[in-house]
């Protein structure tokens, strides 16, 4: 039987007195069997406020361990950090939770910071006991192998009522559309909390659905969001970032921030329509891309298209040329053009062989010498005695991956893939 356990009778024989919130720790108190008997409190929250030392053997550090007892399924939140109040605060504390006959339940490393936090319901059976481990990382044995020495405090209390969530929408500021983060321009967006107005401590993070909308219930390993404040930050492709806040988030509320806007690049490639329609003999590759003028200024320029192919006949294993012809297309203020092309696909293609098509924009008055706006569209792949499309990113790794292994000649697609 644990040592914790017969204390535990002895503990219910005396009733639970009174006890301090401000507790002071008292050895010995290692191993979990002697942990130390704080009770039921009085009030919540309850502070104790300990060191470790080193003990002088294998392994050489220390570890504290506290007997508690609360109402069984009681929402606790748990706290371990360094006491900077002493000379020498623990570095990077590791915290504990236990059931009464020494089982490990959970624990944690770092939360927020280098301190430990758990949230947790007081386990059922034994009365409602449970027991708090104070180490250092990362000694997932409680059993002090970490070498760590320090002063620290051990809070313990009741948890205010979590926000329930926070969403909002992310969307082009110039044409209100949403930014999905299931596909390109595969947004993202951070929740940071700012305690005491310092907004830079990470919460979590998300890509939103395919409607740009995003929704945080809980924050870093599912951990309640805390009532306070926070700001969101918020990317996607070669958007421009954009953030949100500080604002607050009240206990028990949903704090719907609605839509998020973010700057594009003054022009972008969307909607891109490959050919999918190429006999297995070959055939005419026709395929297209929209412009789009993001700027409150008429452009009137110039789009054209060329292919870089690999494998066929050519000894060199690779070709590049242009698709048909250059378009000129005249861009209106916030508007956007389709752009046409194509280009011939020979009849003895071998299997193997790739051709990706890339687009390029420019402004008409200095042509060639003056894009503004180039990238990757799309893949056409020879398997067997069928083609098949790959496009976006893969089509632009295909692309960057056969230009590397050639030592860098040819086009790079980096700047500004879709």
């Amino acid at each position: 039987m644990f040592r914790a356990t017969i204390a535990l009778a002895a503990f219910a024989s005396l009733g639970a007195p009174a006890v301090a919130q401000d507790i002071a720790e008292s050895e010995p108190n290692n191993p979990c069997a002697l942990a130390q008997i704080i009770g039921m409190p009085s009030a919540w929250p309850v502070v104790v406020t300990g060191e470790l030392t080193l003990t002088g053997g294998y392994p050489p550090g220390d570890v504290d361990f506290f007997l508690f007892q609360a109402p069984e399924g009681m929402r606790l939140r748990a706290g371990l950090r360094g006491d900077t109040n002493q000379p020498l605060p623990l570095n990077d504390p590791f915290l504990g939770l236990f059931d009464a006959n020494c089982n490990l339940l959970d624990f944690n490393d770092d939360y927020l910071s280098l301190n430990s936090r758990l949230n947790f319901e007081v386990p059922a059976g034994n009365d409602g006991y449970f027991i708090l481990a104070a180490s250092g990382c990362c000694d997932y044995g409680f059993d002090g192998n970490h070498g760590q020495v320090g002063a620290y405090r051990l809070r313990v209390s009741i948890p205010p009522e979590p926000v329930v969530a926070i969403t909002g929408r992310l969307i082009d500021a110039v044409f209100g559309t949403p930014l999905p983060g299931t596909s390109p321009p595969n947004s993202w967006v951070e929740l940071i909390y700012c305690p005491g107005g310092d907004c830079s401590v990470y919460a979590t993070s998300m890509p939103p659905d395919e409607f740009g909308v995003f929704r945080f219930e809980t924050g870093i390993n599912g951990a309640p969001l805390d009532p306070g404040q926070y700001l969101i930050r918020a990317y996607a492709g070669e958007y421009e970032p954009a953030e949100s806040g500080p604002f607050d988030a009240p206990s028990g509320e949903t704090v719907d921030l609605g839509d998020i806007g973010l700057q594009p690049p003054p022009f972008t490639f969307d909607n891109v329509v490959p050919c999918n329609d190429i006999s297995p003999t070959g055939g005419r590759c026709r395929y297209s891309v929209d412009i789009r003028n993001n700027t409150d200024a008429t452009v009137m320029g110039l789009g054209w298209s060329l292919v870089n192919a690999y494998g066929g006949t050519s000894p060199l294993g690779y070709s590049m040329f242009p698709a048909d012809s250059t378009r000129h297309a005249r861009l209106a203020p916030i508007s956007t053009k389709t752009l046409s092309f194509s280009f011939d696909v020979p009849a003895d293609v071998a299997a193997g062989t790739f051709m990706c098509a890339d687009a390029w924009f420019s402004d008409r008055d200095t042509g060639y010498f003056g894009t503004l706006r180039s990238g990757a569209l799309f893949c056409v792949m020879k398997q067997q005695d069928e083609f098949s499309i790959v496009q976006g990113k893969a089509a632009a790794a295909m692309l960057n991956a056969d230009i590397d292994t050639r030592g860098g000649r040819g086009p790079t697609y980096r700047r500004n893939d879709q």
